[in-house]
């Protein structure tokens, strides 16, 4: 009878809590520390209530990658999305072994908006054929739109597609652009 007890307990236990997944955040790109509010920073703000990373960082970060010459506000907008890939308490789904993962739509976008920029001396859409070749050239993963891959939250792009940007675009035009260790234009 006992046994029985056991089993009927163990399965209500499966029934009631077996569904609930604790999926808990941890940031890859900074030796997988929890994230936590920001309420400091001044560029990735959309961040600020549960952040991987510190202002301090994305100042390090950002400071050591050039602009690209001829880039449009859109173009520095979506850089300026990929750059804070670094601050994204999801980012264990799309950072993994040093190697940033990227959805083949947000190629495709940062692409088209970044194509009459000049990189290595030359116009984007002359030396890439699209999006996928372009992030692959920048050392990226590129993946179909699956929840593994890194993307910009519609959401975020329609409100951030204004003015309310000016303070990451500012950050962007005033200083060099940055971008981690593997990342867009540095030789």
């Amino acid at each position: 009878m006992i046994p029985l007890l056991i089993v009927i307990t163990f399965s209500s236990f499966m029934q009631t809590f077996g569904q609930i997944s604790l999926k808990l955040q941890y940031c890859s790109f900074f030796n997988n520390r929890a994230p936590k509010p920001q309420p400091s920073l001044k560029n990735c703000t959309w961040f600020r209530e549960n952040s991987c990373c510190m202002q301090e960082e994305i100042d390090a970060t950002f400071g050591r990658v050039k602009p690209l010459v001829g880039a449009s506000p859109d173009c520095l907008r979506y850089t300026n999305y990929l750059m804070c890939y670094i601050c994204d308490p999801l980012q264990d789904k799309f950072y993994c072994r040093e190697r940033l993962t990227v959805c083949e739509d947000f190629c495709d976008s940062w692409y088209q908006a970044c194509g009459s920029a000049i990189l290595k001396g030359s116009i984007i859409n002359s030396l890439y054929t699209n999006g996928g070749n372009f992030c692959e050239s920048r050392s990226f993963l590129v993946e179909q739109n699956t929840d593994t891959c890194f993307r910009v939250d519609s959401a975020l792009d329609s409100i951030n597609s204004g003015n309310s940007l000016q303070n990451g675009i500012g950050l962007l035009i005033i200083g060099s652009l940055i971008f981690c260790k593997h990342l867009m234009f540095m030789n």
